[in-house]
């Protein structure tokens, strides 16, 4: 049920937040990035770990590494709408706002804004957040699925070691959590990551 209102949550946000904020984090590129090859495994017998989920990981054709910190993304990403919670001080709390690459939206994020950088909490990559013209297929892969994927290939590719609550499907990796919603007409894929204390 926590996870379920984790989502719903989010969900909340991506329906307040507009998509032409003033507050802005990062320069925009007009570079092109290479794509990389996308790089899959079999899924662990035991059950995934941090080290082999980064070797499968992808945002937007690039791979990335969980704990992410904004300063890895390198070139053309931005933070826009950041929304800070009313009883938070700047900069101590979360905040909430949307990731955005080239001017297009990649995924609603909540983070904590460090000294010299940010580190995300969660990203939440949901169909919703995204024009009908604008093609969400590479913003988010995973050992070969991404958002434009079926259950099964959840299944297929992750393995079976998670829980399903509540029409959840939850995937458990050492300070990660990445929950999927059970339901094919309603696909996102939200990662919760645990904060490091500095």
């Amino acid at each position: 049920m926590k996870k379920l209102l984790s989502i719903l949550i989010t969900a909340a946000i991506a329906c307040t937040l507009t998509a032409c904020g003033n507050d802005i984090r990062g320069q925009v590129s007009e570079e092109t990035v290479a794509v990389a090859e996308m790089k899959t495994i079999e899924p662990p017998e035991d059950g995934w770990t941090l080290e082999q989920l980064n070797q499968v990981l992808y945002m937007n054709g690039q791979k990335i590494e969980l704990p992410l910190m904004f300063s890895s993304l390198g070139d053309g990403y931005e933070i826009r709408d950041k929304r800070y919670n009313e009883e938070s001080s700047k900069d101590s709390d979360i905040v909430n706002g949307y990731l955005y690459y080239k001017d297009k939206p990649i995924a609603l994020v909540t983070f904590y804004e460090l000294e010299t950088d940010i580190e995300f909490s969660t990203l939440f990559f949901y169909p919703q957040i995204y024009g009908e013209n604008q093609d969400s297929s590479e913003y988010i892969n995973i050992n070969g699925f991404g958002l434009n994927s079926k259950i099964e290939d959840v299944y297929n590719l992750l393995g079976n070691q998670f829980t399903n609550e509540n029409e959840l499907i939850m995937y458990s990796i050492e300070n990660c959590l990445i929950t999927i919603p059970n339901i094919e007409s309603d696909f996102g894929i939200l990662f919760e990551i645990s904060h490091n204390e500095k």
